[in-house]
């Protein structure tokens, strides 16, 4: 069979490529409810289930730690499957557990909910950044992402608020239904509009060792063609400098941001004394402005690169920190802090996102991405545990140790730039194809 010519990549989406991104921004939203609500639901269960407080966080790390076990195994099976079933799936599997949660008795039956949630929440991730990248070439696919990514933003700025109010309007039970009946509705989509994706399971292998044939009725040479392989069910194709240089980057960006992020409610109410009614107002402005700068960055990547890009949105975050956690009262105001740390941290977002499409190869996508996603939740587990290490609460209620924790997210960022800036050279460096027998 004659070898044709490549495709000319198109330079702009067209309505089946719209409605796949909105799809899969639908399956983000339900899947980063599913995990967010639960911190602000946590009194209302608590009192409920007759559980302390100080337990509330085991049942958010309940979802965490099941994600972060399920990426791992899913890397060795989900590049096996078409993509739809395997996220459809999983989003059912993710529908079922947050409903449970509503119908949960008892603290145990609870956990038990969070766990099946977050089994199936965790790849539907890695599986929908991969239907991206399957889906949108490569010079637009900055763009793509950060229109999934906006997910992380509507859902802190409209998701949080609704499922509070649900919860004010019939117990903190009925937020889980919702959240349930979203996440069948999505699946109901998915189901019926998203096509199939199977090019991954038997990529293509020209044998560019092989002579041409000569061809006397055409007059031209045909080229043998290897025959279709599917992807070998090991991690040989993983086991790549860049591969573990992609996965410490994430790690490395997860630990900077939630060494900090979940103490910062608490830093605001009780060090700077901001009621917590107007909580919700900061988080409304922070998510807007996350919501802006992922479209922005996700357009500032294509043009201008993920290494200059994360390098600044980096830096930014850093000089949010610096302002925000280091003097009382801080040289930025609440409202400050966080719309530049929300708006710095979702340009590195964005960015790192896109260099992490680019190291994989079509058939190893899910799997790679099951493998961030596991790195990911443990990174984001560990900065946890490291800054309830670090911080102490004094006679007055105040977090003390917030500066040290500040100082380790900045030291981690100084590493992440030039980290990042290297990588997006490395994978946006054009190179031979990998085929699956490397």
């Amino acid at each position: 069979m004659a070898i044709e010519p490549a495709a000319r990549v198109s330079t702009e989406s067209n309505p089946k490529e719209s409605l796949i991104l909105a799809l899969l921004a639908g399956v983000q939203f339900v899947n980063i409810l599913d995990f967010m609500m639960v911190m602000p639901l946590g009194p209302m269960f608590a009192a409920g289930l007759g559980m302390p407080l100080s337990r509330v966080p085991v049942v958010a790390a309940s979802y965490t730690i099941a994600a972060g076990i399920s990426g791992f195994l899913g890397a060795f099976f989900l590049d096996r499957f078409d993509r739809k079933p395997a996220l459809l799936t999983c989003l059912v599997g993710l529908s079922v557990g947050t409903a449970l949660g509503g119908f949960a008795p008892n603290v145990p039956m609870l956990l038990a909910a969070r766990v099946i949630a977050g089994a199936f929440g965790g790849p539907a991730t890695s599986l929908s950044l991969a239907i991206v990248s399957d889906t949108v070439p490569a010079e637009r696919r900055g763009v793509a992402i950060g229109k999934v990514m906006t997910a992380f933003s509507v859902a802190s700025v409209f998701g949080v608020p609704t499922g509070l109010y649900l919860a004010a309007l019939g117990g903190y039970r009925l937020p889980f239904f919702a959240v349930g009946a979203l996440g069948a509705a999505i699946a109901f989509g998915v189901a019926f509009v998203l096509p199939s994706f199977r090019g991954h399971l038997a990529p293509l292998e020209v044998d560019t060792t092989a002579m041409p044939v000569a061809n006397e009725a055409s007059g031209g040479n045909v080229y043998r063609e290897a025959p279709k392989r599917p992807a070998p069910p090991t991690f040989r194709s993983l086991a790549r400098p860049r591969v573990f240089g992609g996965l410490g980057l994430v790690a490395l960006v997860c630990i900077a941001a939630f060494v900090l992020i979940p103490s910062i409610a608490s830093y605001l109410t009780a060090n700077l004394h901001v009621p917590p009614k107007r909580l919700g107002v900061l988080y409304m402005f922070g998510g807007l402005a996350s919501f802006g700068g992922t479209l922005l960055g996700g357009r500032l990547v294509d043009r201008l690169g993920a290494g200059i890009v994360g390098g600044v949105a980096t830096a930014t975050v850093a000089t949010a920190v610096v302002l925000g956690f280091y003097e009382n009262p801080p040289i930025l105001p609440p409202w400050g802090i966080f719309v530049v740390f929300m708006l710095g941290n979702s340009f590195r977002n964005v960015s790192l996102s896109t260099v992490q499409s680019k190291i994989p190869a079509a058939f190893e996508r899910a799997r790679y991405g099951s493998l961030q996603s596991c790195v990911q939740h443990l990174a984001s587990g560990f900065a946890g545990l490291l800054a309830a290490k670090i911080l102490t609460e004094n006679e007055n209620h105040e977090l003390v140790g917030i500066p040290t924790v500040a100082t380790v997210s900045i030291a981690l960022s100084v590493v992440v730039v030039p980290w990042m800036f290297f990588l997006a050279r490395a994978v946006e460096t054009p190179k031979a194809p990998l085929t699956a027998s490397q």
